[in-house]
């Protein structure tokens, strides 16, 4: 890619030496077990499984072939069975701004958590919840909102030890902090 060619030779060369290792830990079409039926899933034109059966059933070849997850808790919820994949790491990103019960599911999947959020980020909100049922829980009898509690809320009571940054890209131009 023509990113590839402004990045320092030792950059370039970590890169390429990386992409070479993953590729050759993924999974072959003659093995047989989850990898031949992900490689069944692949090569067809459509009929195609739901997602949560298909990680169910190649779980661990999906991950040989994409180690990296980029999903919300509650897709990750919708998509994977409890018992199907594992993580090294877990990070929330905006972790305040996300409701503190659809992130155990994901918790429990990590071997370690990074929660990322700022506490003058605002609250989590059902506004976007399709689901009735679902934005119901934060209004009160009375009919006034109540604050949902984040992820960060409940990491903080449970005494998570916290570190702050330094500095922060955009504090460093204040032009691209001066819109927000």
């Amino acid at each position: 890619s023509l990113s590839l060619l402004f990045l320092p030779w030792y950059v370039k060369t970590n890169a390429v030496s990386i992409a070479y290792k993953h590729w050759q830990g993924l999974p072959q079409k003659d093995v047989g077990g989850q990898a031949q039926l992900l490689w069944n899933e692949v090569e067809k034109r459509g009929g195609h499984r739901p997602i949560r059966e298909h990680f169910s059933n190649n779980g661990r070849a999906v991950q040989k072939v994409k180690p990296v997850l980029m999903t919300s808790p509650q897709s990750m919820a919708r998509h994977l069975a409890p018992d199907v994949m594992d993580f090294d790491l877990v990070i929330f990103d905006e972790g305040s701004q996300l409701r503190a019960m659809h992130t155990i599911g994901a918790i429990l999947r990590g071997k370690e958590l990074l929660p990322v959020g700022d506490p003058m980020q605002l609250p989590p909100t059902p506004f976007f919840e399709r689901d009735a049922d679902l934005s119901m829980d934060a209004v009160d009898e009375d009919g006034t909102e109540e604050k949902l509690e984040s992820v960060m809320d409940l990491l903080a009571r449970a005494d998570v030890p916290t570190h702050s940054l330094n500095w922060h890209y955009r504090s460093r131009r204040p032009g691209l902090i001066t819109v927000s």
